[in-house]
């Protein structure tokens, strides 16, 4: 099924003069499906014990700048594999190859793989609970600031209240 999908979106992408960069974090997976491993694609350290993302010489930086200028579909299999800190490593090398301040560079990325599988090796897992709780907290925090305000309560209450005949427009133009 993999090799089928895998098929269907390069065709779609070559069609378009698009490139699509296969990988996936093992050589057996990568080379199997003709593709690279994540650590030699985005030259990423073998021990990530150490912290933060080695910088690459100006040389492979340009280099690298040439192979993935080109590049708008990166797939990665066996994505359970892959721990929370080598997805940050490779959105932090693709921003600083390409120049571009956006999530991975702007590069649209599709994984495949299965999460009951193997997990990361020395490393936390991407469905791990205490990170995503951590993210979605942060995000749960704002939304509830943003409902605090009054103006913005009474404006839901009556949006949502099903026997209005219609807002009150005053209330909504009152809103920040």
């Amino acid at each position: 099924m993999f090799e089928t999908n895998i098929h269907r979106i390069k065709n779609l992408y070559q069609q378009r003069r698009r490139l699509v960069l296969l990988t996936a974090p093992t050589g057996k997976a990568a080379y199997g499906k003709i593709g690279l491993t994540l650590h030699s694609a985005f030259k990423l350290p073998l021990n990530q014990c150490a912290g933060l993302l080695p910088q690459l010489s100006s040389d492979i930086s340009n280099t690298l700048r040439c192979q993935f200028a080109n590049v708008k579909l990166l797939i990665i299999d066996e994505i359970s594999m892959v721990g929370i800190k080598s997805l940050g490593y490779i959105d932090q090398r693709l921003k600083s190859i390409l120049r571009i301040n956006k999530p991975f560079g702007d590069i649209n990325i599709i994984v495949f793989g299965d999460f009951y599988q193997l997990a990361p090796v020395l490393s936390t897992p991407l469905y791990d609970i205490m990170h995503l709780w951590a993210t979605n907290n942060e995000v749960d925090e704002m939304n509830r600031r943003e409902l605090n305000s009054m103006h913005q309560v009474g404006f839901i209450s009556e949006a949502i209240d099903t026997s209005a005949k219609r807002l009150d427009i005053e209330s909504a133009k009152k809103l920040p």
